[in-house]
């Protein structure tokens, strides 16, 4: 494909067109690069009228980079056409290509979007709006008040959550009634992320709403509700509901939040009390599992046969450990509710999503793993991936002894890229098991941690 380059003959550009459309991602990119290198504007307007014929939606989408190369009128022009295209992945790409340009034509048609009846292209669309405003691009204008206020009302939950995030992070005089309307969301990932962010803009409803947030259903929305009481009060309670409760109505009634800093720097913040929710006692490999919503990804490519000591395989210690964890999950107080993937050259599961876990559903599961013969490469992208596809995870504990070779994504940007639009309204916790991480290839080695830096996770290596 990347030898077509320059090539401007007719069916050239026509195998070019085809490409969009490949079943690889990486080939549709490679197809956009190709024909952002056309020079010539008949030949550009040209093609530009042949991509919006084209019936593939993953085909126009990927041909929005096209037109930011081209930076150009024709660009401009499919760009707006992607931007009324009737599938919604197409306008997402176009709204995503839009983040460093800001035209007057282009801010009005992605503010018309805040409307769209898609919940992901209006998610897209706030993200956009609020990118601008932070870096002073182009005529781009804050929203009022009134669009700020049916944001957050949105049916669409990545769309409550992006309206929250917008809020606070471009100051907007709506972000302390966006965080306490957040943290009493429907949906525990709003609620998280409201938790996260009242630090930055609390006032007494927050702080009241924080106190009521520590009996959440949702470990880690207690977790974070926690934190940010002792970062805004400064007294080390632990997570006591009551004893919280009973100091907002004594001593906590002369506390005002707008007093404190945020930007205090972390070393003067006080210190954080020595227990947490955090179920110590379980641990799967030195990871603890802080979520009652756990989706286990575990490498099963052809190198988990390898020998690990004490006469046993990889895939055997990763079998006893699993059984370990599992046995302790079920010994504890919450509801737990856990999901298995397993990837080699593809991605396998016992069953979709996560399921309550009872002694029935353990022996499943560990008949699954002693079943399974490691073998093949390693689509590690896609096993994430799969992970988060259900809106209910809020840890995913990915185990790998290599380097992705294999699947959707396997370069490193397109991995880091990949993961990160997957979690972007998901907020799970990633945490990664990297197994005889040493004698992966150099420029890989960074990769985890970059993962588990980005998700709130921990990094251990074995």
């Amino acid at each position: 494909m990347r030898r077509l380059a320059g090539r401007s003959e007719r069916d050239a550009l026509g195998v070019v067109l085809r490409a969009l459309a490949d079943a690889h991602p990486y080939v549709r990119s490679a197809a956009a690069g190709v024909l952002g290198q056309v020079v010539e504007t008949s030949t550009r307007r040209t093609l530009r009228r042949r991509i919006g014929r084209l019936r593939e939606v993953p085909a126009r989408a990927h041909a929005t980079a096209t037109y930011v190369v081209w930076a150009d009128a024709e660009g401009e022009a499919g760009l707006l056409v992607a931007l009324g295209d009737g599938a919604p992945a197409v306008r997402i790409a176009a709204l995503d290509a839009l983040v460093d340009l800001a035209p007057a034509h282009f801010v009005e048609r992605a503010t018309a979007l805040l409307a769209d009846r898609d919940g992901g292209v209006r998610a897209a669309a706030v993200d956009c709006h609020v990118h601008w405003q932070r870096a002073g691009t182009g005529p781009a204008r804050a929203l009022d008040q009134a669009m700020w206020q049916r944001l957050r009302g949105d049916p669409d939950p990545r769309v409550r959550l992006a309206a929250l995030e917008g809020s606070v992070a471009t100051e907007s005089e709506e972000a302390k009634v966006a965080v306490a309307r957040g943290l009493a969301d429907a949906v525990w990932s709003v609620r998280l992320r409201a938790a996260e962010l009242s630090v930055r803009r609390a006032n007494r409803q927050v702080v009241e709403q924080l106190v009521a947030t520590l009996d959440d259903e949702r470990r880690r929305v207690r977790a974070a509700a926690h934190a940010a009481l002792v970062t805004l009060t400064g007294i080390p309670f632990e997570p006591d509901p009551a004893r919280w409760a009973a100091w907002l109505e004594g001593d906590g009634r002369t506390f005002d939040p707008s007093q404190v800093d945020p930007d205090t720097p972390a070393a003067a913040q006080p210190k954080r009390p020595k227990r947490t929710e955090t179920v110590e006692a379980v641990r799967f490999l030195g990871v603890p599992i802080v979520s009652q919503h756990v989706v286990f990804v575990l490498d099963a490519s052809g190198s988990m046969r390898d020998a690990a000591g004490a006469g046993r395989t990889r895939w055997e210690v990763v079998r006893a450990e699993l059984a370990a964890v599992l046995d302790g999950l079920l010994q504890g107080k919450d509801r737990v509710h856990v999901g298995l993937v397993r990837f080699a050259d593809g991605v396998e599961r016992p069953y979709e999503g996560l399921r309550r876990l009872t002694p029935g559903l353990r022996r499943e599961l560990l008949a699954d793993l002693a079943a399974t013969r490691p073998a093949g490469r390693t689509a590690l992208y896609d096993g994430i991936a799969a992970a988060l596809a259900d809106p209910a995870v809020g840890q995913v504990v990915v185990l790998s002894d290599g380097a992705p070779s294999t699947g959707t994504h396997f370069t490193k940007t397109a991995l880091l890229q990949g993961v990160r639009r997957a979690n972007r309204f998901r907020r799970a916790r990633i945490d990664v098991v990297a197994v005889a991480a040493d004698r992966v290839a150099r420029r890989w080695r960074d990769v985890l941690a970059r993962i588990v830096k980005e998700a709130g996770g921990t990094l251990v290596r074995r």
